[in-house]
């Protein structure tokens, strides 16, 4: 994949949803802000089963080294539940 040609835009997101039908998995990406409640989603990937199960192998490597490499990581916030809900 050439990603030299434009530079690619990142956001940053807190916020978390995950949904399906027979045919297309839908991972939305948010900001929410726990002061007020409020949350926006801001962007939304639309793709096959095929591609999630590929995308989702490759974060769970992606976690599992993260977790390896970085063993003391206890000034990271604790991790929510949000997504079992």
């Amino acid at each position: 994949m050439d990603r030299t040609t434009k530079p690619i835009e990142g956001i940053y997101a807190n916020y978390f949803e995950v949904s399906y039908s027979a045919h297309e998995f839908m991972l939305d990406f948010g900001q929410f802000d726990h002061s007020s409640e409020q949350g926006t989603i801001l962007a939304r990937i639309v793709t096959t089963p095929g591609a999630i199960e590929v995308f989702s192998s490759m974060l769970n490597k992606a976690v599992e080294q993260f977790s390896a490499e970085l063993p003391a990581r206890s000034n990271l916030p604790a991790r929510s539940n949000k997504e079992e809900e």
